[in-house]
């Protein structure tokens, strides 16, 4: 079964201060038309916000079918945002169609990999698809998805495409994912610990802590949706939680469970424990690394351009990075979009962050994971965690800010959690947002986490030191 044809029409022939989009003559009367309204445009200044903002109109209806989404000219590059953003929240998408797409929009057309299933709809009498036209719109749509998922089809006007789309059926699903990797086997039964990476982080950031935990405890990695390049990221904490929740209980059926979450992943690590508790069996314990607290005023949430997003993932690599990148924000702003990945490349080869024969290819997956949780809204259920659960918060500083800065920010993200989870033990940690996982840092991190499983100790105030 599949559901409703959301269609949205190309808006640079609508007045964009309008509530709603003219209906194209002939529309089929089910089709649901997007206008300036559902895509808050004019609030919203990038196409992830308005895609998130349709969304959220769209899922606000439940129990909703595989929908069809299709767009006209500039409506085209939304509509295939919307539905990356639709799979993106795990809701079944049949396909996506972009009708007579004109060449010059290709280069803003979002990323869609193995995905989604693509509809390049030509209707008659519009320019392009025929001789080197065609070749170049080939050439523009594999740069986003490979030809197996591009479909060329033509009617003869929009609302003969609108109409044969409403019967169209589903396509191929996108691939399954499996997040559970192992980090660290044991035979004994003292427990398993579940590893969270970071926004655009990979599980082996945990390897070293991995080794740290006692001999007696199972780690596993739950790895995010697209590091590899190739799967779509997760848009939403709960989309991304509820997948790993399941591969975790058939991982685990039995015995204690612990989260650790580290940065971003701690949002992820807390919305595991809430499904872990209504699924019955609560968490032995949630250890946040340095993250965030949701729903404050900071980093996570909110709208970034290209550049923007590469300039806060720069700023990860440059802690992480074992000498200066020395890579200027200033041209990484100047530069085009498609030159920006390959810049940092080269800075983090000469930095001894990867061999000189990799490719550039290497940074897609995780910038992209790494802007789709950078944009990320979370509100937490507003419920708490079970008592058996016992949560802890580590906190460290950032060597570009003053002791009393860092101090200030620390308290902030201490009140933020604690109004989440009031039980919370709070601890000062060794380094920097990424290397308290690596060594030396790691095995005091390691040492303090296993004494904090059987300490009785109450929490102490932010910035009462380790």
């Amino acid at each position: 079964m599949t559901g409703p044809l959301y269609f949205i029409p190309d808006l640079d022939r609508h007045d964009p201060r309008g509530a709603a989009a003219t209906v194209p003559a002939g529309c089929p009367p089910d089709v649901r038309v997007l206008g300036p309204q559902d895509l808050a445009i004019g609030d919203r200044r990038t196409l992830e916000g308005m895609a998130s903002h349709a969304a959220d109109r769209i899922l606000s209806v439940p129990a909703t079918p595989a929908l069809r989404v299709a767009g006209a000219g500039r409506g085209a590059v939304l509509a295939l945002q919307l539905a990356l953003e639709l799979q993106g929240r795990d809701q079944a998408v049949a396909f996506a169609s972009a009708i007579d797409l004109p060449d010059a929009l290709l280069p803003e057309l979002p990323w869609a990999g193995d995905s989604l299933p693509v509809l390049a709809v030509q209707t008659t009498g519009a320019a392009g698809d025929a001789g080197d036209a065609a070749a170049r719109q080939a050439a523009g749509w594999r740069r986003v998805l490979p030809d197996a998922r591009r479909h060329v089809l033509r009617y003869p006007d929009l609302a003969a495409a609108l109409a044969e789309l409403q019967r169209h059926p589903a396509m191929a699903a996108p691939p399954a994912h499996n997040p559970l990797q192992t980090l660290q086997q044991s035979r004994q039964a003292e427990g398993t610990v579940f590893c969270c990476p970071g926004a655009g982080d990979s599980i082996t950031r945990f390897i070293a802590l991995a080794g740290q935990l006692g001999a007696g405890m199972t780690v596993q990695g739950l790895q995010p949706r697209g590091i590899d390049g190739l799967g779509l990221p997760h848009t939403t904490v709960q989309a991304a939680a509820q997948g790993m929740l399941r591969a975790m209980l058939a991982q685990r059926p039995r015995g204690p469970l612990h989260l650790i979450g580290h940065s971003f992943g701690g949002w992820i690590a807390f919305e595991l424990a809430h499904l872990l508790a209504r699924a019955g069996r609560p968490a032995a314990s949630l250890t946040l690394v340095d993250s965030e607290a949701p729903g404050g005023d900071g980093r996570v949430g909110r709208e970034y351009l290209h550049h923007e997003a590469l300039e806060r993932f720069c700023d990860l690599v440059d802690m992480a990075a074992p000498r200066p990148l020395g890579l200027q924000r200033a041209a990484l702003r100047m530069a085009r979009p498609d030159e920006r990945l390959p810049m940092l490349h080269q800075a983090m080869v000469g930095a001894g962050m990867f061999s000189p024969r990799t490719q550039p290819a290497v940074l897609t997956g995780p910038f992209r994971t790494f802007c789709a949780a950078l944009r990320t809204r979370y509100r937490p259920v507003d419920q708490p965690l079970p008592a058996a659960t016992r949560v802890s918060l580590v906190c460290v500083g950032d060597s570009r800010l003053t002791p009393v800065q860092n101090a200030e920010i620390n308290r902030a993200t201490d009140l933020g959690w604690r109004a989440l989870a009031p039980q919370l033990v709070y601890w000062d940690g060794p380094g920097n947002h990424m290397t308290i996982l690596a060594a030396p840092q790691v095995q005091q991190l390691g040492a303090w986490w296993q004494r904090s499983l059987t300490a009785a100790e109450p929490a102490v105030a932010a910035g009462a030191g380790a």
